[in-house]
């Protein structure tokens, strides 16, 4: 009953920072007076969710730590560990927020929640990847996030969201794979080139032909 309540929490504040610019973050320092792990329970999860909701994710994350470290054994521990996450999602701190989200899944593998740290984890992971021709690894961990939700929970709110999210790192994928291609080509490195073709239309080429025109 208590996971069935956290994750009823988790999904009423999924999205609800969402219209907020993350340009237009605001930061308050809690330099003095800020969260302590000896303020009681409800006192900090109540100032965290305020704060979420203010979209000042960064004050929102020292009453969630708090609250964590203050009550390990409480019954918003698991609460606070996923929100941390989502307080770097949310201030578009992709690789912390990815990071965080897979700490929870080693350490809450059973979660109600489970699912919906997946799906976030690959999307942390897709929304760092810097562009094509960039590093290709964020998209290969997204991928595989994303392929988790869709085996491990298909009954889940959150598998139908990562097959779409899964279908766009594909395609961002192929095209990285179709610029390297590219580079053998215009290097003229004919057996480099031969070689990447082959795998790139037996592996890649599908993702973009797939693409909505």
């Amino acid at each position: 009953m208590k996971k069935f309540a956290i994750l009823l929490m988790v999904i009423c504040w999924v999205g609800c920072s969402s219209k907020n610019n993350p340009d237009e973050v605001r930061e308050l320092s809690l330099s003095s007076g800020g969260p302590s792990i000896d303020t009681p329970q409800l006192e900090l999860l109540e100032t965290a969710r305020r704060y979420y909701a203010q979209g000042l994710f960064s004050v929102s994350r020292e009453s969630f730590e708090s609250l964590r470290d203050g009550y390990p054994l409480g019954p918003y521990a698991e609460l606070a560990e996923i929100k941390i996450a989502d307080t770097h999602f949310e201030a578009s701190e992709y690789i912390e927020a990815a990071i965080h989200y897979e700490e929870f899944l080693t350490k809450y593998p059973t979660s109600d929640s489970a699912s919906y740290a997946a799906m976030r984890a690959g999307r942390s992971f897709q929304l760092s990847h810097r562009g094509v021709g960039r590093d290709r690894e964020p998209l290969d961990k997204a991928i595989n996030f994303f392929t988790m939700v869709m085996a491990r929970y298909p009954d889940s709110i959150y598998s139908q969201p990562a097959q779409s999210y899964l279908r766009a790192a594909q395609a961002d994928l192929a095209r990285h794979e179709k610029v390297v291609l590219d580079y053998y080509r215009k290097q003229k490195n004919q057996g480099a080139y031969e070689a990447r073709k082959q795998l790139f239309e037996e592996k890649y080429q599908k993702y973009l032909l797939a693409e909505p025109s």
